[in-house]
């Protein structure tokens, strides 16, 4: 190879000497960014969930035994946020 073909190529071979990407590497890496992607982007939805379930069982709790202090909502609403935090940690385990 000339030099003027190299300088006209800044210095690279015409390609047939550069790396070539392993695509099934590739491949699982955007698929693990992708679950982290997805994983990230449901732990509020997780979260919220638990809340609204501990909630909606606390409600149904207070009406059926009708007590003054809203004690089993409270304790409703924290069982619910509990569970969604441990199903949190699950999915961060599962996920490494």
């Amino acid at each position: 190879m000339t030099k003027d073909k190299m300088d006209a190529d800044n210095g690279r071979d015409s390609g047939k000497e550069e790396k070539k990407k392993n695509p099934e590497a590739e491949s699982r890496s955007k698929l693990k960014m992708r679950q982290r992607v997805a994983l990230w982007t449901g732990i509020p939805m997780t979260m919220l969930a638990g809340l609204l379930v501990g909630y909606m069982i606390g409600i149904g709790l207070e009406s059926v035994f009708h007590t003054e202090n809203n004690i089993l909502l409270a304790v409703s609403v924290m069982f619910g946020v509990a569970a969604g935090f441990k199903l949190v940690f699950e999915q961060i385990k599962k996920l490494e």
